[in-house]
């Protein structure tokens, strides 16, 4: 990762941070997937077995008259 500067208070405790954009950004995006990747898991667990296959739901649809 790139170089870090951290903001202390007067007791030199970190109260904040500066980075590059592109870090912050490269974070964002690694935040963002796992999200996704929680309610994934957290929709498979209610699921309990009982989903469907995507792809065999789409032909359905797509092949529907």
């Amino acid at each position: 990762m790139e170089k870090l500067q951290f903001l202390t208070n007067a007791q030199g405790e970190r109260t904040g941070v500066f980075m590059p954009y592109k870090a912050f950004q490269k974070i964002q995006d690694d935040l963002e997937e796992l999200a996704d990747l929680r309610l994934y898991d957290k929709a498979k667990k209610q699921c309990n077995g009982k989903g469907k296959d995507a792809k065999a739901v789409f032909d359905k649809l797509l092949n529907h008259p």
